[in-house]
């Protein structure tokens, strides 16, 4: 690991854990809407079966196959960057950014004495936290604190074949929710442009028998962040048919879903109390099984892999 990334990763682990407890205050106040179904059943037609060779490339390099017919993106700023380090410069430049704005006591009305105060008080802590944000991202392309930019770094990397980016792209976390800083929002092409890539990767996902985006996707409770998934993918409370099916199929591989927890136990629960409707346990069973048998059955890809956010700096 080189110097620049061992000076990232340890400001990122020093400050980040309370800028992103005010971040997630910040977003408590709104719910995602809701997404119309990528198929009738609620779920994304599996690829072809790929070859083995294949997912042993997968397996030991980490990257996936790059289809023959896909045009390789141009250079942008973090796309030669690895996933790890892309993720950090850009979680040290979101900090950069917010302590910026909380240092910048003119902004703060004149009138609003409480609050004029309260900054002023604050100021010499953000003054030393924007210092070290300031030299943690230093070698990073500054741009890479917005949205856009961070999006198309990640989104060319994943073109190319890296299978870490393909799982942050399929997250779909680029935006800034806390509100601060500068360029924070996707553009409007980036939004038309998101739910046939992230669809594209869960196939390819799929196809190589990635457990890791199978638990993703499984999850029942969701975050503001994942808005911009439900509009290429129906999951979440409002779609427990899709939590059912991924469920079924971690049980038939033994995999436990994101809290760790044993999807058996959700599975037949789920069926004693009627939480999907008998053709929706049908439909879910039989894609599993038909999925496992064609490309999950054997395979390690993501096994491992149990965090809770798949663009984890560090």
């Amino acid at each position: 690991m080189s110097a620049s990334r061992r000076a990232i990763a340890g400001f990122v682990i020093a400050v980040i854990a309370g800028v992103a407890a005010w971040m997630l205050w910040s977003s408590a106040d709104s719910s995602p809407p809701s997404p119309k179904p990528a198929t009738p059943h609620g779920g994304v037609a599996a690829p072809a079966a790929r070859p083995a060779a294949s997912r042993e490339a997968s397996k030991e390099t980490g990257q996936a196959a790059t289809p023959p017919d896909l045009e390789r993106e141009e250079t942008v700023p973090g796309s030669d960057l690895d996933m790890p380090t892309l993720a950090n410069c850009h979680a040290a430049l979101v900090v950069k950014q917010i302590a910026e704005n909380r240092t910048r006591c003119a902004n703060v009305p004149v009138e609003d004495s409480n609050s004029q105060d309260y900054c002023r008080r604050q100021q010499a802590a953000m003054a030393q936290e924007l210092q070290k944000a300031t030299a943690a991202s230093a070698s990073c392309p500054q741009v890479l604190g917005g949205a856009p930019a961070y999006y198309e770094a990640v989104k060319a990397l994943a073109l190319r074949g890296d299978v870490p980016a393909q799982r942050c792209f399929i997250q779909g976390y680029f935006q800034n929710w806390s509100e601060e800083g500068n360029g924070d929002s996707l553009r409007t092409d980036q939004l038309k442009e998101y739910p046939g890539l992230a669809r594209k990767f869960i196939d390819d996902s799929f196809g190589r028998g990635d457990w890791s985006v199978v638990r993703w996707l499984g999850r029942i409770t969701l975050q503001r962040p994942d808005a911009l998934l439900q509009k290429a993918y129906p999951l979440g409370t409002q779609h427990l048919e899709t939590t059912y099916r991924m469920k079924y199929l971690l049980m038939l591989g033994h995999q436990p879903d994101t809290q760790g927890d044993d999807p058996r136990r959700i599975v037949e629960a789920w069926q004693k109390e009627q939480m999907v409707t008998t053709e929706q346990a049908t439909d879910g069973q039989r894609w599993a099984q038909e999925m496992f048998d064609r490309h999950f059955s054997g395979s390690q890809e993501g096994a491992t892999v149990t965090d809770i956010s798949f663009c984890k700096s560090g």
